[in-house]
């Protein structure tokens, strides 16, 4: 899970909470680099 993850820092919303779709992206490189899924295919 990533955590402070920042969506505006200049304005200040969701300041210090977990972005989903960071965990979504790290997901999906881990499991490309484990062959699990294809990204030329997503």
């Amino acid at each position: 899970m990533l955590l402070d993850g920042c969506y505006d820092a200049a304005k200040g919303p969701a300041v210090r909470h977990e972005l989903i779709w960071g965990d979504f992206f790290l997901t999906l490189a881990l499991a490309a680099l484990h062959g699990i899924v294809d990204i030329t295919r997503v």
